[in-house]
């Protein structure tokens, strides 16, 4: 890593974004879950999944060209927490992994590594995927049934937002949901139950204000 770098742990959600020149999309099944990568980023992919300690997923990786060389941005996933929270400790040995793997591929010279990327001219941030995180659709509808959701959807040629808990998936092949009116602490909760097919789903992320 580039002396006088450092690797953020902000446990807030990252912001993916950057100067990409030209995006590639890592092999992964859900419709809203990809890592965004310059040439040469698959190498980055790789290399955190490599990284990962017990209990943890890569939930985003992305590496983008800055005036002072290459950003990379890595947000991870806590998979035995409840919400998916990550330590900063986690983090930390993680970032430690992440920047030794990186450091030895361009020692090697590997394939996948971009042109002008040396060890010392890059940055890695490295921060949990975040309370509030986007899920991604649909498993993380199964993985996180019944903690609040804040859910965009389609029903009856309209778009509306609800704040909902998963009911799982019916055999009809629908997404079940539980959408509260008012707090859900209140003694008397009203709700109403929506069934949703995939395509009408348009956003979810995990709610704490509730």
């Amino acid at each position: 890593m580039r002396a006088g770098s450092h690797a953020a742990f902000d446990l807030t959600p990252g912001q993916c974004s950057g100067f990409l020149d030209r995006i590639e999309e890592w092999d992964l099944p859900p419709r809203n879950f990809h890592f965004s990568l310059v040439t040469g980023g698959k190498m980055i992919g790789e290399l955190a999944t490599q990284a990962l300690g017990p209990g943890l997923a890569v939930f985003s990786a992305n590496m983008h060209p800055v005036k002072s060389g290459f950003h990379i941005q890595v947000e991870l996933d806590g998979l035995s927490h409840p919400q998916g929270a990550v330590s900063v400790g986690d983090c930390e040995e993680f970032s430690k992994r992440l920047s030794n793997l990186i450091d030895q591929a361009v020692e090697r010279q590997e394939p996948g590594v971009p042109a002008g990327f040396t060890a010392e001219n890059y940055t890695l941030e490295v921060s949990s995927a975040g309370a509030e995180r986007e899920l991604r659709l649909p498993q993380d509808l199964l993985r996180f049934k019944e903690v609040p959701i804040k859910l965009r959807y389609e029903e009856d040629g309209k778009e509306d937002t609800a704040i909902v808990t998963s009911a799982g998936k019916g055999e009809d092949g629908l997404y079940l949901f539980l959408a509260f009116k008012g707090r859900r602490k209140q003694r008397k909760q009203k709700f109403k139950e929506l069934r949703l097919e995939e395509s009408k789903i348009r956003k979810a992320n995990l709610f704490l204000d509730f």
